[in-house]
């Protein structure tokens, strides 16, 4: 902003030396605003990082003016880039200050009256397809079209064109007109399509367009114009039909989500009528925990339904009674032998546990029941100690199916024991075969060890308020496996490699290991978590019960505040103070993190964690 335009505005300094003896500055906005943003003109910007960010190096001890003067003239031929952050001063005041700042040279058409627009750039890599052909099938299909994070992308800010870059930041193609969209995980859908119309994007537009690091291109308004203009007199729109042998897979895989949320809708419609309460929410999350989780863990208080969300879920898939393993635990559980049984050398026999789970696993291992889905439900999962009696497993689970193998005894009495033929020394733990426990924490049972949390999902299911109970009465009528939905179940799932996660997650879960790891180097978490997480992204269903930002907040609530548990001089700069006017922590270095990728989520579901921490903190000195 020039000095002149502030001082109009606000008698104030367009660049002054703040309290700090840093230099701080007002950026004018140029760009149009989404509906909704603050009708302010002014931000407020910090340069106390500017040095190593962009080699501007302001030195304290010299003149003010001086130091105004050479600023001003750094900033001369630059654009900034930036998202706005609201704050709140002591008195409650709001202020607004820029944050992820870019420069970006002026362009040489630049003049001070231009008025730049925002419009999403899709490439190869943001929608995963080889060629701009691919992209323009996905849309007039009606699929989505990859993530564009740095715009804003809430139902009311559909863009009325798109930008296709086939070089880094130099958009080639202009499509529109867009009505209307969605956006999920899968990044933008759109949903209503007025003409879809293509055109290039001409060479002599190149100076007047910005271009930041997040796939968004900045237009300026006479560009936009001529856009328009070029589309409304352009004969070339795209029939109703496009159809490109390439994706003929592609376009099955509606079918296959129509038959997933299908499935969903089976299963919520048994648990209310067995005359339980569930939210969607947590179902969906449940879900999509047992289809990208080697183990899925159900926390909860007695008598919210941990056990019989999982029977509901069985049904609706239509498993048979030999597909599904109920294991009470016992308390007397030691070792691996009390759930699979041992090898009885004075008999020369194998004697293998009463829990069942041996055989079960024996039929999921036959060739011929490969396509079945069979699950295994530990109750009351931490009565004894997990990594004792389940040590095998969690040791084996992580690798791939075709290395899974569970021993029952050595090698070296295969020959000699008389039932060898029904249990051989080892057994597969193939990818047909699904782990979940039920878990209640209370003075009879024990906690989870860091190994167990860093392998499973560990989801506590939501208490709905009671009046919801007279509403869901049981109905008798409840077939089993009317339709065998697990014979769907591999499509459901997706089991591509490679981390999709957006740099800016990856960034939030780097910072949180960072802080979790000066606190207790045991608590923090590698990278098998974050391929963990990953892959529940990529196996979030599209619906409207569970966002991608909430389920990124779940996760980090499932997978990683898990191990936060201390005493106060171990966690309690993480977690902060309680303050039990407010019912909320401060100064806790979590909270500031979640604060800085507020743009990911609102992180709801961490806070409450992170707030139960504090409670338990201040009233016991330790938190579980």
């Amino acid at each position: 902003a020039t000095r002149q335009e502030v001082y109009d505005e606000n008698g104030r300094d367009a660049i002054f030396i703040n309290n700090e003896n840093s230099l701080q500055f007002l950026i004018k906005i140029i760009s149009t605003n989404p509906e909704g943003f603050p009708n302010i003109n002014f931000v407020n910007c910090f340069t106390s990082t500017w040095e190593d960010e962009f080699g501007f190096r302001d030195d304290p001890l010299e003149n003010k003016d001086v130091r105004i003067d050479k600023f001003e003239d750094f900033l001369h031929d630059y654009f900034l880039v930036f998202n706005v952050e609201e704050k709140f001063t002591p008195k409650h005041d709001k202020v607004y200050n820029a944050k992820n700042i870019k420069l970006r040279k002026k362009n040489d058409s630049y003049c001070s009256e231009m008025t730049f627009h925002p419009l999403p750039m899709f490439n190869k890599e943001i929608s995963n397809v080889s060629n701009f052909h691919e992209f323009l099938t996905k849309i007039k299909n009606k699929q989505f079209i990859g993530q564009i994070n740095g715009i804003i992308n809430e139902k009311a800010e559909t863009p009325q064109f798109i930008l296709w870059e086939e070089s880094q930041g130099i958009p080639k193609k202009v499509l529109g007109y867009f009505n209307n969209h969605e956006y999920a995980h899968g990044g933008y859908k759109f949903t209503e399509i007025e003409n879809l119309i293509e055109i290039d994007f001409e060479t002599e537009w190149h100076n007047q367009v910005i271009t930041n690091d997040d796939s968004v291109a900045f237009l300026s308004l006479d560009i936009i114009k001529k856009i328009e203009e070029k589309m409304d007199s352009s004969e070339f729109e795209h029939e109703d039909e496009i159809i490109d042998d390439t994706l003929i897979e592609d376009e099955e895989k509606p079918n296959v989500r129509n038959k997933e949320i299908e499935f969903l809708e089976e299963w919520y419609r048994r648990t209310v009528d067995s005359g339980l309460s569930y939210s969607r929410k947590d179902l969906i999350n449940f879900h999509t925990a047992m289809k990208s989780s080697t183990l899925v863990i159900l926390s909860g208080t007695s008598g919210v339904g941990k056990t019989k969300i999982i029977d509901t879920y069985q049904r609706a898939l239509g498993l048979d009674n030999e597909q599904f393993k109920f294991i009470s635990v016992s308390p007397s559980w030691t070792e691996d032998s009390d759930l699979i049984g041992y090898a009885d050398t004075l008999n020369m026999i194998y004697r293998p546990s009463d829990s069942g789970l041996i055989e079960t696993l024996i039929e999921a291992e036959k060739e011929e029941n490969s396509e079945k889905m069979y699950i295994v439900c530990f109750d009351e999962m931490n009565l004894a100690r997990v990594e004792h009696y389940f040590s095998q497993f969690l040791s084996k689970l992580e690798l791939e199916a075709s290395k899974r193998y569970i021993q029952l005894y050595v090698s070296d009495l295969e020959n000699r024991l008389y039932n060898t033929a029904k249990y051989p020394p080892k057994i597969q733990i193939k990818d047909n075969i699904f782990f979940v426990g039920t878990v209640n924490i209370d003075e009879s049972t024990h906690h989870f060890s860091n190994k167990v949390l860093d392998r499973a999902n560990v989801l506590e299911l939501e208490v709905l308020n009671f009046a919801n109970l007279d509403k869901n009465k049981i109905k008798k009528s409840l077939s089993h496996g009317a339709i065998k939905y697990y014979e769907h179940y591999k499509d459901f799932t997706n089991k591509e490699d490679g981390v999709e996660l957006s740099e800016e997650v990856k960034n939030c879960l780097w910072e949180l290991h960072k802080a979790l790891i000066s606190a207790n180097k045991n608590i923090g978490f590698g990278p098998r978590v974050v391929k963990q997480i990953d892959a529940y992204m990529k196996n979030l269903p599209v619906t409207e019960f569970l966002t991608y930002s909430e389920a990124i907040d779940l996760q980090i609530q499932q997978r990683i505040l898990t191990k936060l548990r201390g005493t106060e001089e171990e966690i309690g700069e993480l977690i902060g103070n309680y303050n039990s006017n407010s019912k909320n922590t401060s100064n806790g270095t979590l909270t500031d993190i979640f604060e800085k990728y507020k743009d990911i989520s609102d992180f709801k579901h961490s806070t409450k964690t992170i707030i139960l921490k504090a409670k338990e903190l201040r009233s016991h000195g330790y938190a579980f």
